[in-house]
């Protein structure tokens, strides 16, 4: 046995950069505990050292290609499975638009539950059948059966509350985005990818955004737009720190989410302040892209100074100067962003 601890901290970055995948930094571990021989040896020979981290990703995610029964499925093989998943998915999915189009009125309660509970069982049991395969192929299925597990569950849960039980219809909605983020949670636990921190996201501001319908005095749009853009800043900021991965999908989806909750809250009273404080997000995005030479962030960040800008230039200034205003700082935000792109650009070539 020998030390293997600098492996296990490589492995970890690279599973969390998306370098490779969980299974394979597994069997990379499970495979150095196993040698014998030193860890740069085992991976480059009997006195070779491994010269860089680049390097040593290369090697280690060829050993565990090469470990029998522990590297990725053969590609052909997978490929073929996830085709097949994929067209059942789209039979079954067409064959249930049939059903809720011309049966669904005319079925008993008890039925309605019955067969989204069906959908739902074979879905999540499908996911959970396939969890331990790996390869890239079987991980796009294993995400693509459990995202749809999550929606089959908020589905189950709609029709239990709602047909079968009759609650009322604002506590039903938060009950249904609990379930959901619970499936979502146990769906991307153990298994982090990028359609699942999605399912997890949407169903978590689900079921927030439906909890601001329980008081009888409901908010308005202001509120409603505070709290998607905080649930989108909080999951920003899980994903810079880590501890959502991939990272890249927490922080497009988190980014995106508090842009789109300052475009929701700028429909109020408040629409000035807030359309200035969400450019100034923007801007703040663009920036943190700059510096850190974050290409995605730089497209959210641009992204939203564009859509946003117009519109407080009119609203400030009105129809009259607004265009040639308007014009104005677009040219300028293309020159920021041609800035931001090809310094971005060059980080990456060097």
């Amino acid at each position: 046995m020998t030390d293997t601890s600098w492996v296990e901290r490589a492995v970890d970055r690279w599973v969390g950069a998306a370098v490779i995948s969980a299974e394979q930094g597994r069997a990379i571990v499970d495979h150095e505990r196993a040698d014998p021989t030193p860890v740069g040896q085992s991976m480059y020979g009997a006195g070779t050292a491994p010269r860089s981290a680049d390097e040593a990703a290369g090697a280690a995610t060829a050993t565990a290609a090469a470990s029998p029964g522990r590297g990725p499925a053969r590609g052909g093989g997978g490929r073929a499975a996830e085709a097949i998943g994929y067209l059942g998915a789209a039979l079954a999915v067409g064959a249930l638009a049939l059903i809720l189009d011309e049966l669904w009125r005319e079925l008993v309660p008890g039925a309605r539950l019955a067969l989204a509970s069906l959908v739902t069982v074979i879905l999540a049991g499908s996911a959970f059948g396939l969890r331990r395969a790996s390869g890239a192929a079987m991980d796009r299925l294993v995400s693509v059966l459990s995202t749809l597990a999550v929606a089959g569950t908020a589905w189950t849960a709609s029709v239990l509350l709602r047909d079968v039980v009759d609650v009322a219809t604002s506590p039903a909605l938060v009950l249904v985005g609990l379930a959901a983020t619970a499936a979502a949670a146990v769906s991307y636990l153990p298994r982090p990818r990028l359609l699942p921190q999605v399912a997890l996201l949407l169903a978590s501001l689900f079921t927030v955004l439906q909890g601001l319908d329980l008081p009888d005095l409901r908010p308005g749009s202001l509120w409603y737009g505070v709290v998607t853009a905080a649930v989108g800043g909080v999951w920003l900021v899980l994903g810079r720190g880590g501890w959502l991965t991939p990272r890249r999908t927490a922080e497009l989806t988190g980014g995106a989410l508090v842009l789109i909750g300052v475009q929701g809250a700028s429909f109020s009273d408040a629409r000035t302040v807030v359309l200035a404080i969400g450019i100034g997000v923007a801007g703040a995005l663009v920036a943190l892209a700059i510096r850190t030479d974050v290409l995605h962030m730089l497209a959210v960040g641009a992204l939203g100074a564009f859509v946003l800008v117009p519109q407080l230039v009119f609203e400030v200034f009105g129809d009259r100067i607004g265009a040639p205003a308007t014009l104005l700082l677009v040219g300028l935000l293309l020159v920021l962003l041609a800035v931001g792109t090809g310094r971005a650009h060059q980080e990456v070539a060097r």
